[in-house]
């Protein structure tokens, strides 16, 4: 138990970094041809860069500013390596889900308004 409070604290340290870059990243630097702020593609390119090169620049800064926050985590039995791969699970999975439930309400609005 006490290591999956340690993971989440973890989790809870690299969300918010990693979901502000992956939304300037995916408004500034779109996947597609269309320009438009709030779009279906939008919020896919979101949440598909929040996990990816969202953890990937919040995995830069914490290797060049935060180097001693892993030792604590090694004091209690957590490597580096499992620490980011549980974080990119809970991040990619979370994504999905937001994804999903997005993707039904779309789909229930349309049915609604037919």
């Amino acid at each position: 138990m006490i290591r999956f409070r340690l993971y989440y604290a973890f989790f809870r340290s690299t969300w918010l970094p990693s979901i502000f870059t992956g939304v300037i990243m995916a408004i500034v630097f779109p996947l597609t041809t269309d320009f438009k702020v709030l779009t279906n593609e939008t919020l896919k390119n979101c949440l598909l860069l929040i996990p990816t090169a969202g953890l990937g620049m919040n995995f830069l800064y914490k290797e060049l500013t935060q180097k001693e926050e892993y030792f604590f985590f090694y004091n209690q039995g957590i490597g580096k390596v499992r620490l980011w791969a549980a974080t990119f699970l809970l991040s990619a999975s979370s994504c999905f889900i937001l994804y999903q439930v997005f993707r039904l309400c779309v789909h229930a609005w349309k049915w609604i308004a037919s």
